[in-house]
């Protein structure tokens, strides 16, 4: 989807996630009474509760960014205090880490099956170019033409080969 509206991954999985924030939120942000920086850091609040509630004092009072940013830090330092067990406290970081590894661990497979599509389909090209080269043998002009395309789709496919290991 990222490709096709011309954004980064990173932007798509921003922005959709919004569409976990609650309703009234979500109606906050299309009446502009709050901007989408804001609503993206009220993404760290787990609970709707503390979400609306951060969300209101920020429409009511017009917060800039930076306001919104302390009152969800202040937010998540009421939530830790209020965990007096630290297993508690430790259990909620690990889910929350656990989610996060998930959701990365998705976005690597979803690259690595991007980068061995990209790589099918210009082997595809190469090997087509290869039957048409076949028949232009008399033609050196054409061929070796045809011949420098192949290798710059070769040398296309190395670089894709690099990105991926880097993935």
């Amino acid at each position: 989807m990222a490709r096709r509206i011309g954004r980064s991954i990173a932007y798509v999985d921003k922005r959709t996630r919004l569409l976990d924030l609650p309703a009234e939120i979500i109606d906050m942000i299309s009446g502009t009474d709050i901007s989408i920086s804001a609503a993206e850091e009220l993404l760290t609040l787990q609970r709707q509760e503390e979400q609306c509630k951060v969300a209101r004092i920020a429409c009511d009072n017009k917060l800039s960014l930076r306001e919104v940013r302390e009152q969800v830090s202040n937010s998540v330092e009421k939530l830790t205090a209020h965990f007096n067990d630290r297993e508690d406290l430790t259990v909620y970081h690990q889910k929350d880490r656990w989610q996060f590894e998930t959701r990365i661990t998705e976005l690597d497979r979803e690259a690595q099956k991007a980068y061995d599509k990209a790589i099918v389909a210009i082997r595809m090209a190469m090997n087509k170019i290869t039957s048409i080269m076949e028949n232009m043998e008399e033609n050196w002009i054409i061929y070796e033409m045809l011949r420098q395309h192949k290798e710059a789709l070769h040398n296309h496919i190395d670089v894709l080969i690099r990105e991926k290991q880097r993935i």
